[in-house]
C-alpha cells in the first residue's frame, strides 16, 4: 500500500471577522507551515459488485443526487431525470412540443424545496418539479426580456434565509420572484467591486447561518449582502494579498457539522474554511481538480474530482484514502465524479461522468454501482 504524507497549511493570521471587505488585509501564512499531517493510502479493494436492473438508471453520466423526505433517491443525468426507490428507476425525459415534460434532458444540477418541489438545471433552461403531480414549470432566457433568466445553462441552484430562490448560470446570477415567475439579474461589473466576481457561477451555498455564499469560475468566492443587496468579494485584487488559497475556481461549497465552509479550489486543494474569523486550511490533493465536495460526516471530508477520482479525508484516522478506476473489479466506475450524496442511513452514493452512481458499503468501503444495460430500454443508456 502507498504511503505519502499531505499536509494542512496556509492559514490565514486569525482576525476579526466583522466584514468581508476587512479579509483582503489578511495574508496567508507559508505553505510550508503545516500543523497537522495526513497520511495518502490507496483505498480498499473489493468493492464493486456491477449490477444491470430492468428499471436502469436513463443515463450514465449522473451530474446531481438528492434524497427526499420519502426517501427517494432523485438523480440529474445527461439523458433525464431518475427517480430510485430502493429496488428500481422512474425516469422523466422530455418530450417535444410537451411543455408538462422536463425541457431537455441534458441535467447539470438539482435542488429540493420545501414540499418536496425539485428545482433543476437543465441545458435549456431552469425547471420547477412537482412530485405530486409529475408535471414541470419551465423558466428560460428570453433576448427581449431582461426580467428572464439571464443564460439557459443552469449550473446552481439555492433558496437564501429570506425565502428567494438564486439561480447560478453559466453567464450571470438570478432570482427569481416566485409571484411574477421573473428574475431580477446580476452580472459581473469591473467597475463595481459590489458586483458578483464572475458572471460564470460554479456553485451556491445557504450556511447553517443563513448566510449565502457564491463559487465562480474566474472570480473566486463572494458573500452576498441581504441589506446593501451586493457582495463581498473574497478575491484580492491582483498583486495584493488575498484571505484565500490562489484559485480564481470555486467548483463547490459545503459546510460540515462544526461550521466550516470546504471549498472546491480548482487547481489548489480542498479549503477548510471559518465563516468566523476568515481563517482557512489548505488541504492539497494528488489531484486539485476538485469537482465537488461533501461534508455531510462529522471528521471526514470527500472530494471529488475531475479525472483524478474520489478522495476521503479521515481526520481521526489522519489519512486520505483514494479511490480510482482501473481494470480491478470493485473499483469506482468512473474517476470523474460528478456529484455525492450521504444518505438518510448514511450510505455514500457518488455519480460519475460515463459510469453510472456507485453505492459504497460503510462497513467495507465497498461500491455497488448502477450502469447502463442496452438490452433494457428503461435502463441507463451509454453517454
Amino acid at each position: 500500500m502507498r504511503n505519502r504524507t499531505y499536509g494542512r497549511g496556509n492559514r490565514a493570521r486569525p482576525g476579526a471577522f466583522l466584514c468581508l471587505a476587512a479579509l483582503a488585509l489578511l495574508a496567508p501564512a507559508s505553505l510550508e507551515a503545516q500543523a497537522k499531517s495526513l497520511t495518502l493510502r490507496a483505498g480498499e479493494k473489493a468493492a464493486f459488485a456491477v449490477l444491470s436492473i430492468r428499471d436502469g438508471l436513463v443515463n450514465s453520466s449522473v451530474s446531481g443526487i438528492l434524497q427526499d423526505s420519502k426517501g427517494f433517491i432523485w438523480m440529474a443525468t445527461q439523458g433525464g431525470l431518475a427517480r430510485y426507490d430502493g429496488s428500481g428507476f422512474k425516469s422523466f425525459t422530455n418530450e417535444p412540443f410537451d411543455e408538462s415534460t422536463i425541457s431537455s434532458d441534458q441535467l447539470q444540477t438539482i435542488f429540493f424545496d420545501k414540499g418536496d418541489a425539485l428545482w433543476i438545471g437543465t441545458y435549456n433552461g431552469l425547471n420547477r418539479f412537482d412530485t405530486a403531480t409529475e408535471r414541470f414549470t419551465h423558466f428560460r432566457y428570453s433576448a427581449s426580456k431582461d426580467d428572464s433568466l439571464s443564460n439557459d445553462l443552469i449550473i446552481a441552484i439555492a433558496r437564501d434565509a429570506r425565502g428567494s430562490l438564486w439561480v447560478g448560470t453559466l453567464n450571470g446570477l438570478n432570482r427569481l420572484d416566485e409571484r411574477t415567475g421573473t428574475f431580477k439579474r446580476y452580472y459581473h461589473d469591473g467597475g463595481d467591486p459590489g458586483s458578483i466576481p464572475d458572471n460564470t457561477i460554479r456553485a451556491l451555498f445557504k450556511d447553517k447561518e443563513g448566510r449565502l455564499w457564491v463559487g465562480t469560475t474566474g472570480g473566486g468566492f463572494a458573500l452576498y449582502d441581504y441589506e446593501k443587496d451586493r457582495f463581498d468579494n473574497l478575491a484580492a485584487p491582483a498583486g495584493k494579498a488575498s484571505s484565500l488559497p490562489p484559485s480564481s475556481s470555486i467548483q463547490s461549497i459545503a459546510q460540515d457539522p462544526d461550521g466550516y465552509l470546504w471549498l472546491g479550489a480548482w487547481g489548489t486543494g480542498l479549503v477548510r474554511f471559518s465563516p468566523r474569523d476568515g481563517s482557512y486550511d489548505l488541504y492539497p490533493l494528488p489531484d486539485n481538480r476538485i469537482y465537488v465536495v461533501n461534508a455531510q460526516e462529522r471528521g471526514v471530508i470527500r472530494a471529488g474530482t475531475w479525472g483524478g477520482g474520489l478522495f476521503i479525508l479521515d481526520f481521526a484516522a489522519k489519512t486520505v484514502e483514494e479511490y480510482k478506476n482501473s481494470q480491478a473489479i470493485g473499483v469506482l466506475p468512473n474517476d470523474v465524479v460528478y456529484s455525492m450524496l450521504q444518505d438518510a442511513s448514511g450510505e455514500l452514493w457518488v455519480g460519475t461522468n460515463g459510469g453510472g452512481v456507485a453505492r459504497m458499503d460503510r462497513t467495507r468501503r465497498s461500491f455497488t454501482a448502477f450502469v447502463a444495460d442496452a438490452k433494457d430500454p428503461d435502463a441507463l443508456p451509454n453517454g
